[in-house]
């Protein structure tokens, strides 16, 4: 399978990427700072040096062949812009609609609670944690 990954360099998108390295997928990932990816793994993956934020790098990210793409972009509180993974998403939506056949896998963040939900003591507690404390990460991905 050819996979997609943004958000790779950060700890649940490297999990991501050792996983789907593991599973024998062919990987393309979108990275600002290739060097971050330690060398063996840069030579066994296909490196987009770019920004997600900007369209054209997003749409080099994911060639046409692209069976799924893997959203694992993390939101840093004091330095991440207000909608950075909004505006991503928006990024990838638009190529996926020309591919018509993409899975998009979204990786979020555990204080988004959906109406299907099983809502547990737990989830709310995370919920309420994240509007307290983590107000910019929660917002953008409640936006998402």
């Amino acid at each position: 399978m050819k996979v997609s990954i943004f958000g790779a360099t950060g700890d649940l998108g490297r999990e991501c990427l050792d996983q789907c390295l593991q599973a024998g997928h062919d990987i393309t990932v979108l990275v600002r700072s290739p060097e971050k990816l330690p060398e063996e793994l840069r030579d066994a993956i296909t490196v987009v040096k770019g920004d997600g934020l900007i369209a054209g790098d997003v749409a080099r990210a994911i060639p046409s062949e692209t069976d799924a793409i893997l959203f694992a972009i993390g939101v840093d509180e004091k330095t991440s812009p207000p909608d950075l993974c909004t505006d991503v998403t928006r990024h990838i939506l638009t190529v996926m609609r020309d591919y018509h056949s993409l899975r998009f896998i979204w990786c979020g963040g555990g204080s988004n609670i959906r109406t299907d939900d099983i809502v547990t003591f737990g989830a709310r507690f995370v919920r309420w944690f994240s509007e307290t404390f983590l107000r910019h990460r929660h917002i953008d991905k409640e936006h998402q």
